[in-house]
């Protein structure tokens, strides 16, 4: 496909020192919209480029330059494509993975709003196509700014929770053969976007925060499981999906309780009941963990981070448009450094700004300003981005 050919430039910092990051999305205009909508239904999406239209290939490709300015200009020393070319932050990466099934609303687990959230299955065996998913987005990505470029990826448990014993779609009845191929082609697109010259990879995550909430640990629970031994087997699957990273790549998860219409979510509760096994055994480098709300809970669990990974704080809201003041960032930040030093502490806003192509809470403007907050106070706190 046409477009801005792959650079060679090197990433200009050490990602293991960023001080401001976001968490990817962002809003997208209206244009996009309705032409992704006419071109490419939500429930046809995919990422893999020829099997876009040109068409809207090359509308994606304005607005991913426009994003990278808008970020390039607030400060950021990280820049993502803001996820402008998805329908969804997670269904149009997994329907792009060979074998993998995306269902929509029919999961026991719910929003606030009623909506239920969706599960994933096979329909045939697991496997990355040739060429990976996201690698040519990410190529694109690089060409384009003078930064560091970071990709986002749904993390793998998405869409399994209450699911992951059992998954769903008749391609498998063995439960560790399901695994080992849906791990190994998170594996091999790590890998393929390593060999594009990717330092950061993020993974998106909604399930280990919903063992903080009593209600879903219950449904756990009713299921014949323990969150223990849930915890431990996620955790195991996700450092499954890492273990090969290529030397010099950071790897990010963003911890999140949900981004639906109107700011809705799935879960709440502070990070303690999962604080000790997942912020020691993850085998990741960033955690980016919401803490907008009083439904985080307070900074405490942060004391289990393990010594060599850094706590991005979430605090800078993408729920509402009411710009957070850089004092208040500035004391919450000041409090979070009782139980994590300052040195492996870094800010972002909660969530990304649109999880979804039907957009988030706030114009324009006002991603703008939030984005400029979080650089503002990062160089305040760190003396930089």
């Amino acid at each position: 496909m046409a477009g801005t050919p792959p650079s060679t430039k090197p990433d200009t910092i050490d990602v293991r020192t960023l001080r401001a990051d976001h968490v990817g999305s962002l809003l997208r205009g209206e244009t996009l919209k309705a032409l992704r909508a006419q071109l490419m239904p939500m429930a046809e999406a995919v990422l893999i480029r020829a099997k876009k239209p040109a068409q809207l290939i090359a509308a994606e490709d304005d607005a991913v330059r426009d994003a990278v300015r808008l970020q390039e200009a607030a400060g950021l020393q990280v820049v993502t494509d803001g996820e402008l070319r998805r329908g969804s932050y997670y269904a149009d990466f997994l329907r792009s993975i060979d074998g993998i099934e995306v269902s929509r609303n029919n999961s026991r687990v719910t929003f606030v709003d009623g909506t239920k959230t969706g599960t994933i299955g096979a329909h045939a065996k697991i496997r990355l196509p040739a060429g990976g998913v996201t690698v040519d987005d990410f190529k694109f990505l690089k060409a384009a700014t003078k930064v560091t470029a970071k990709m986002t990826l749904p993390s793998p448990l998405h869409g399994q929770y209450l699911q992951d014993r059992h998954p769903r779609g008749g391609a498998y009845t063995d439960h560790d053969e399901f695994w080992a191929d849906f791990t190994k082609a998170y594996r091999n697109e790590i890998a393929l976007l390593g060999q594009a010259g990717c330092t950061y990879v993020q993974f998106d995550d909604t399930t280990f925060v919903r063992l903080c909430d009593p209600k879903h640990a219950q449904l756990l629970k009713d299921d014949g499981d323990t969150p223990e031994a849930a915890l431990k087997r996620w955790v195991a699957i996700m450092n499954e999906c890492m273990k090969d990273r290529p030397a010099g790549m950071t790897i990010g998860v963003h911890f999140c309780r949900g981004n639906g219409a109107g700011g809705a979510w799935v879960s709440q509760g502070g990070y303690g009941p999962i604080a000790q096994i997942v912020f020691n055994t993850l085998n990741a480098d960033r955690l980016l963990l919401e803490y907008d709300s009083e439904r985080a809970g307070g900074f405490e669990p942060l004391r289990h981070v393990d010594p060599d990974k850094v706590a991005v704080l979430g605090l800078v809201t993408t729920k509402n448009a009411n710009l957070e003041s850089a004092d208040l960032l500035q004391r919450r930040i000041e409090e979070a450094s009782k139980f994590v030093p300052l040195e492996r502490l870094a800010l972002s806003p909660q969530c990304g700004f649109a999880s979804g192509a039907a957009g988030g809470q706030m114009g324009l403007d006002m991603e703008d300003k939030k984005l400029r907050r979080v650089t503002e106070v990062a160089h305040a706190v760190w003396g930089s981005a």
